[in-house]
């Protein structure tokens, strides 16, 4: 099943990007792989072959990378390489945290201003990037003519690697049965996304 959303992650992402660029455009592809350890490259690097065997022979691998805080959680770290910043500068700090001014335990990816824009679900959540404070490169990317895309299994994932914008920046449902997006990255469904149809589980 995971393959299967994966893949078709990729497929949409691609198709977004063809659409939304021109020949002349650069591609930069950033892969996040939550809790893969960094010595896996090295174990598994020979039974990889086009796609991630690509990006390691020909991308960027910094091999002495580290987090120098406490705790790696996900949306802490995807906030942290999407910025180049460290969590009390880009303020993600958990997964989630008690906040004091809405007397509650908040996800890192609520935002009150932002309703859902579903593609098949029911689409009731509030999420975006509001508790990010610094912009991130796809900001900067953005603000110099870029097109930025973003496709995650989680709402967090997918928002903090994007910033507070994109093309389009999608996630999969926390029911588990369709896309979604927000309000605070598009008005309504992107047609790419939208006719790729609901997540089958």
């Amino acid at each position: 099943m995971r393959r299967r959303v994966l893949a078709t992650a990729f497929v949409a992402a691609a198709s977004i990007l063809v659409s939304a660029a021109g020949p002349a455009s650069k591609l930069v592809v950033l892969v996040v792989v939550d809790q893969m350890r960094a010595d896996y490259i090295d174990r598994f690097r020979g039974d990889w072959s086009s796609g991630l065997r690509r990006l390691v022979d020909r991308g960027a691998w910094f091999t002495r990378a580290a987090y120098p805080y406490l705790t790696t959680v996900t949306c802490a770290g995807h906030a942290t390489i999407a910025t180049g910043a460290y969590p009390h500068v880009h303020g993600v700090f958990s997964n989630t945290w008690f906040d004091r001014g809405r007397g509650a335990v908040t996800p890192c990816a609520s935002d009150p201003g932002a309703n859902a824009i579903s593609y098949g679900g029911a689409g009731n959540s509030h999420t975006g990037p509001a508790a990010l404070a610094i912009p991130t490169l796809a900001d900067e990317m953005r603000a110099k003519g870029g097109h930025v895309v973003t496709l995650a299994l989680k709402a967090r994932s997918a928002i903090m690697m994007a910033g507070h914008g994109g093309d389009s920046v999608t996630w999969i449902s926390e029911s588990l049965d369709s896309w979604e997006t927000s309000t605070a990255f598009a008005a309504g469904p992107n047609p790419v996304v939208k006719e790729i149809g609901r997540v089958h589980v």
